[in-house]
This record gives structure tokens, C-alpha cells and sequence, in this order.
């Protein structure tokens, strides 16, 4: 019995030792991933878009442009189907919107006050992001309305 203990003894050193290399190379791994997921957000984090008292406001927090903007508004009657928004009697959509913020007076017939956006872009690096009507930030494979 004495034996079995001492070549359990002796053998757990190299065990014990390769569950800590692979140990190690997952922790390594996982921090590599979310290194990456960082910065991949890093730009869309900082856009933004709501709606206050008839205007749209769309902002671009980051130091470059973002791309494929478009913005829609929840439709009460079926949320599948969001409504397009409207400002300056065209639709609120950009090929291009450099850093900063704009506004334009909304084109509808009723009144629209806090009422919640969903805006789909691209950034500098073709990444495509949706930040939903919850502003939840997330990366998707494809924009879809």
C-alpha cells in the first residue's frame, strides 16, 4: 500500500503541472478574445441616436466615420417591421456621418416625443452594428430592417 501512495506521489507533479500549462493557454486565449472583442467595439460604443420633441438626433462619439446609417422607428403595430425615419421630408439614412452629432426636425404628421431608435451602421473597419430600440449594442453578420 505504501508503494501506491508514493507512485501516486510522484506522478502528480507532472499532472498537476500539465493541467497548469493548459490552464494557462485558455486564460491566455480567453483574454486574447476579449482584448479583441474590445477594440472591435471600441467605435461602435460611441453611436448613439434618439429622439426628443420632433428631431432626430444621431451621435458619433468616436474620431471617425461611420457608414450604411440607417434609423428606424419602433412600429407599435408590428415590431418586425420598424417604420424608416423621416427627417427634412427625406429618409434618415447616411452613406457617410463624421464624428460629432446632428439633428433634423422630424417629418411626420403627429407628434413624436422619447421615443425609441434603432440605428444600423458600419464602422471604419466594415464591421456590421446594430444598436436596438433597448440600446443594446450588437455586432451582426448582416443588417436586416
Amino acid at each position: 500500500m505504501n508503494n501506491f501512495w508514493m507512485v501516486l506521489a510522484s506522478s502528480s507533479g507532472p499532472i498537476l503541472t500539465a493541467i497548469n500549462v493548459a490552464w494557462s493557454i485558455h486564460l491566455g486565449h480567453k483574454n486574447n478574445v476579449d482584448k479583441q472583442n474590445k477594440e472591435e467595439r471600441s467605435q461602435a460604443e460611441k453611436v448613439s441616436a434618439w429622439i426628443s420633441i420632433n428631431e432626430i438626433f444621431i451621435r458619433n462619439d468616436s474620431n471617425l466615420p461611420i457608414y450604411d446609417v440607417k434609423t428606424y422607428l419602433k412600429n407599435p403595430k408590428n415590431n418586425r417591421n420598424p417604420y424608416v425615419i423621416m427627417y427634412d421630408k427625406k429618409p434618415a439614412n447616411f452613406d457617410v456621418f463624421p464624428p460629432g452629432q446632428q439633428c433634423g426636425r422630424l417629418f411626420n404628421k403627429e407628434s413624436i416625443i422619447n421615443k425609441p431608435v434603432r440605428i444600423d451602421f458600419k464602422d471604419t473597419r466594415g464591421l456590421k452594428w446594430t444598436r436596438n430600440f433597448d440600446g443594446l449594442l450588437k455586432k451582426q453578420d448582416k443588417l436586416e430592417i
